[in-house]
């Protein structure tokens, strides 16, 4: 097996890579391309991350550490790694779907999310992909379209998403809370509490006034963990808040003929129990 960090002079080529792997990401470019800075940093950040992993490759004899963030993705997908594959098809697939139902000005719009999530590392690259993962849900079946991203709750503090209902024009605010489980988390109750607390206090400063948006839990987990927090909302331990909806998440589902289908929704949905 070939060493997945050669020696050969660095040419990363990113936006031909792009190009080639992920099309669609220029069906949003053609409304509103990256300026040349960021162009720029994007080609930087990725070439700065390609030397430490190579050095983390060389400094683990040989070992190579997995890291989560799109430089990886892409490296990872040309490299045909099967975990790497599986993220890299679902960002692709995600952005197909935006791509095919949302207008230019709404393309528009989430441009800035599209940076963050390729320039961003880690917890930080899974915040953005779980608001996009919200956007397409809440858009998907037709009943809501988009308005604005970041916009005013009041004064200098903002909600991701503000959408309007197609039926009768009411508009509804909608941020996006991402929870990362691991092992440290073995109160999964107070794990969650305490997040949304934070999260209505960063964005209320603590008056209630300001409640005017619903709170999205995007939880990335182990399956277990999933199963467990779910447990805590259907046995009651998890106080009800009108003001929390359902926590959601993403799966990856290994079909018998080997093709994967990717799912997310409520946890309620995602792990009913077969009838």
């Amino acid at each position: 097996m070939e060493a997945p960090f050669g020696t050969e002079n660095l040419d990363l080529d990113l936006k031909g890579r792009l190009q080639s792997y992920l099309p669609v990401l220029f069906d949003f470019l053609s409304v509103r391309d990256f300026d040349s800075a960021q162009w720029l940093k994007l080609e930087s950040n990725f070439k700065q991350r390609y030397l430490q992993r190579k050095a983390d490759f060389e400094a683990n004899n040989n070992y190579l550490l997995v890291k989560r963030n799109f430089f990886d993705l892409i490296t990872g997908k040309l490299r045909d790694e099967r975990a790497a594959v599986i993220f890299f098809d679902l960002v692709k697939k995600l952005l197909e779907e935006l791509a095919d139902r949302f207008t230019g000005e709404e393309k528009k719009q989430v441009i800035p999310t599209l940076y963050n999530l390729m320039i961003a590392d880690d917890e930080k690259f899974l915040n953005f992909l779980g608001e996009l993962l919200v956007l397409n849900a809440v858009t998907k079946g037709g009943n809501f379209r988009l308005i604005e991203v970041e916009s005013t709750i009041v004064g200098d503090l903002s909600a991701d998403f503000l959408f309007e209902r197609t039926s009768d024009g009411g508009k509804e605010l909608i941020e996006v809370t991402n929870i990362h489980i691991d092992e440290k988390n073995t109160r999964l109750d107070e794990r969650l509490s305490s997040q949304y607390a934070r999260k209505f206090q960063k964005k209320t400063r603590g008056a209630a006034i300001f409640n005017k948006f619903l709170l999205v839990p995007v939880i990335w987990a182990p399956y277990t963990d999933l199963r467990r927090i779910l447990d805590l909302y259907q046995g009651g331990t998890m106080a009800q808040n009108p003001e929390v909806l359902e926590p959601v998440a993403y799966i990856a589902l290994t079909m018998p003929d080997g093709g994967i289908v990717y799912q997310f929704g409520s946890l309620s949905t995602l792990l009913r129990q077969p009838a």
